[in-house]
């Protein structure tokens, strides 16, 4: 029989619900001790509802069609005057257990849900994984336009019992059909035993920007993006912690309309490899200026200075203690490129990054996938082989005992188990295709899974059931080991007030995107940054006439104080969008079939050569044949397989890399035919294209080389026509640090970007509403990809030619 609280319970509708107040006002006293004879009163601190020393009513809502009740609690406060509770009976046994009662702390009511309901360890293991694209299919799937939850995916609700999910997203429906979609999934929740929501969780869909062609857009990962918002690296050039703070709060707040409430981000990795793929999440390449903006995200996505009471949403602070200095700018996702460098000694101060953005209390942290060998932190060693998740010296000694962090911890995907549970769950766990480091007689699920425990870990990343039983069989992972972690989970849950209200409002997601529009407008143009400007370039003055290459006709029609026209040699400005080249997620896969028959084959057969992604517009990629062996110490990798500029298969569309370096090469030559029309006209001999076999035009000069001198698309026009007033403004995506191409040195004006539309670029431009340019560049730009090949992957700009430093921008105009 479960114990009845000694006070007054009936069931019914709450009679009224107070309005909640923020919490977390650095400038507000410390309340009284509350009175014990005042049934209102709390300590500040415990209940996430408790606000100034008072108990604050949350809104309680039960699904549509749900078969739960309410229950209400009658108390007097100091004066004697009675006060009703509202709470919901998530369990439907119609008594108030710990679990839901909202006045106490997440901790004590995790404690309940878990040791004292007699919840079963299947249950308890659902809360220690998270599947991907589990609540509705991934991109290209199709997500009824009634919002209603297929068959599968209520399966994975009602049977197997997940908690934790990566939403797919169709990009083509409305935001206000996800967030239905969503909340009909939390109805199946909340109708299930114990009532328990679904954490719904993403990653970082924030950033966004034009294709490597410079002809259209495209959203990260594939996702449906919140706002098209600049990238983190827009908000490190902005470096003001109390407006990136403002951004992050309107982030969840796009998150939420959504139907999301867990964010898999923010990283605080530190830039320190220009050729690492994934430094468009970062927030640059100063470990100061990174630590503090990322310590004010978590803040602001949160709605707290440090992870105390309602959580707006859960931030997952990664990849702990610092992804950003792979070797050789591979990622860690492939086995080539497992390890972390360290020649620089550059790893105290990017863990010291995530310190002092520890310090807002992020309610989950994600490990690092790379291995920190011999990595070295105030005079303590990391000699162990084998990823974050399994160094004592990184998860135990710093990270809980220095940094005193008490929060969740999750696996990066794949990086524990091979389990990768999709729609079709549960998966068949085998050894993680990311778990590097372990000798072949040691490389077990169950071993895995013990390690990770051991270092702290809680839940398993794009995970399953099966790594849990194994472990649980093999008797490595005891049954208290999973209701540790399971607590530790469902903590989050409660942090966010999900058990009383895990709805959003699905009718109004489309209008709070919208909504939004201005403050991205503003952000993207703030983020931007001015890194040249002769001649007077900019801004546009109005009336002249305007040459565009990269930008929608459409677009441009919006502007009447300027003339568009489509020839340079009438032209008085040429503006030209163009892209930094873009490095692929998980490390280049090469064309080249890995066979069985290959002495130095490690994995499955096929295309897992690995390369990092030049920063050069045209220089060639470099994989390598894996290391025979994957318990060793021995990273070298021996002559890498130089893959000239072969393509790949289709399927990978805009991932392609071989494709992305033409396309990045592209844009350079837009530029040059720009610059010819400017400095030689027609009359010009044959001019080479760097790094490429083409030329201007030909020797007698009437033949051009893919030169598109009206911008019709048609790249067989005859010669330029001389234009030499002509003003040439190169506007530059700079999803990551590219090389200062020569090119940059003869054009007027260079803006570089971290994800803008053509609209505000332009507005932007044009000096409207009074913009002028505030920010500095986040990174340096290398001379070239040579100088960053010679460089310490682990040390910030440590190349040894930097045209254009870290910290450049021009004030103003």
């Amino acid at each position: 029989m479960k114990k009845i609280l000694s006070i007054l319970l009936t069931v019914g509708v709450c009679a009224f619900s107070l309005v909640l107040t923020s919490c977390g006002d650095d400038e507000k006293t410390s309340p009284p001790s509350p009175n014990p004879n005042d049934g209102t009163a709390c300590v500040q601190g415990e209940s996430i509802y408790c606000v100034d020393g008072v108990y604050q009513q949350p809104k309680i809502v039960i699904g549509e069609g749900v078969d739960k009740q309410k229950l209400t609690v009658d108390v007097e406060d100091a004066e004697g005057n009675t006060v009703t509770y509202t709470f919901k009976d998530s369990d439907g046994d119609g008594t108030l257990d710990k679990y839901e009662d909202w006045r106490l702390s997440a901790s004590d009511r995790a404690q309940d849900l878990i040791y004292d309901q007699e919840m079963s360890t299947d249950y308890k293991i659902a809360f220690l994984f998270e599947i991907g694209y589990g609540m509705g299919p991934g991109v290209g799937g199709s997500i009824p336009t009634d919002g209603v939850v297929p068959a599968t995916n209520a399966t994975q609700i009602t049977e197997f019992k997940a908690r934790f999910s990566m939403p797919g997203y169709d990009v083509n429906l409305s935001n206000n059909i996800h967030a239905k979609f969503l909340n009909n999934v939390q109805k199946l929740a909340e109708a299930a035993d114990y009532g328990v929501p679904v954490v719904t969780c993403v990653d970082p869909a924030t950033g966004w920007g034009i294709n490597q062609n410079v002809t259209g857009y495209e959203t990260k990962n594939d996702f449906k993006v919140v706002g098209r918002w600049c990238y983190n690296l827009g908000l490190g050039a902005i470096n003001d912690p109390e407006y990136v703070r403002e951004i992050a709060a309107l982030h969840a707040k796009a998150y939420k309309a959504n139907g999301i409430f867990m964010l898999l981000g923010p990283m605080c990795d530190v830039l320190t490899e220009p050729r690492w793929a994934r430094v468009y999440d970062t927030m640059g390449s100063d470990p100061e200026i990174v630590g503090n903006n990322v310590k004010a995200y978590i803040q602001g996505l949160q709605g707290s200075d440090d992870g105390n009471g309602l959580l707006t949403m859960a931030a997952t602070i990664k990849h702990f203690p610092g992804g950003g200095a792979n070797e050789e700018g591979l990622d860690s996702h492939t086995f080539q490129g497992r390890f972390a460098a360290n020649d620089g000694n550059g790893f105290e101060a990017y863990v010291n990054a995530f310190g002092k953005a520890l310090e807002a209390k992020p309610a989950c942290l994600m490990p690092c996938y790379s291995i920190f060998h011999n990595a070295t932190y105030k005079g303590n060693t990391a000699e162990e082989l084998k990823t974050s998740h399994h160094v004592e010296e990184i998860m135990i000694d710093i990270l809980q005992e220095e940094f005193k962090y008490e929060g969740m911890i999750t696996s990066d995907w794949n990086a524990v188990t091979g389990e990768m549970s999709w729609g079709g769950m549960p998966a068949t766990a085998s050894f993680g295709a990311c778990n590097y480091g372990w000798p072949t007689a040691e490389a077990t699920v169950p071993n895995a899974v013990e390690s990770y425990v051991a270092c702290g870990g809680h839940q398993i990343g794009a995970g399953g059931p099966n790594s849990w039983e194994q472990a649980l069989e093999s008797g490595q992972v005891t049954e208290d080991d999973v209701s540790r972690c399971a607590k530790k989970c469902v903590e989050v849950t409660f942090k966010l007030g999900l058990f009383e209200n895990p709805y959003v409002d699905e009718e109004k997601a489309d209008e709070t995107m919208l909504g939004l529009e201005d403050k991205i407008a503003e952000v993207t143009k703030k983020a931007m940054v001015l890194v040249k400007n002769q001649n007077s370039a900019l801004p546009v003055d109005a009336g002249l006439k305007v040459y565009f290459d990269g930008v929608d006709d459409d677009t441009v029609s919006y502007f009447s104080g300027i003339t568009k026209t489509n020839s340079l040699a009438d032209a008085d400005v040429a503006v030209i969008r163009l892209a930094a080249r873009k490095g692929d997620y998980y490390g280049v896969k090469s064309p080249y079939v890995i066979q069985a028959t290959d002495p130095e084959r490690y994995g499955g057969v096929g295309k897992n050569l690995g390369g990092g992604v030049p920063i050069g517009f045209n220089d060639i990629i470099k994989t390598y044949f894996p290391d025979a062996d994957p318990g060793s110490e021995d990273n070298t990798r021996g002559e890498p397989y130089i893959d000239q500029n072969q393509e790949m298969s289709a399927g990978w569309g805009s991932h392609n890399p071989y494709q992305v370096r033409n396309q990045a090469m592209d844009g350079i030559r837009k530029l040059q035919r720009a610059i010819a029309a400017r400095d030689t006209g027609g009359a010009a001999e044959s001019t080479p294209v760097e790094g490429t076999n083409e030329t201007y035009w030909d020797t007698d000069a009437t033949n051009p080389i893919d030169c598109d001198t009206n911008g019709d698309g048609d790249y067989d026009d005859a010669g330029f026509a001389a234009n030499s007033n002509l003003k040439i403004v190169a506007c530059v995506f700079g999803v990551r640090p590219f090389e200062y191409h020569e090119v940059f040195n003869s054009v007027d004006a260079m803006v570089v970007e971290f994800g803008i539309n053509d609209e505000n670029l332009l507005s932007a431009l044009l000096g409207e509403d009074d913009f002028s340019f505030s920010s500095k560049l986040p990174y340096g730009l290398p001379a070239n990809n040579a100088v960053v090949e010679a460089a310490k992957e682990d040390l910030s700009e440590d190349e040894s030619s930097i045209p254009v430093a870290r910290g450049t921008g021009i004030t103003g105009w």
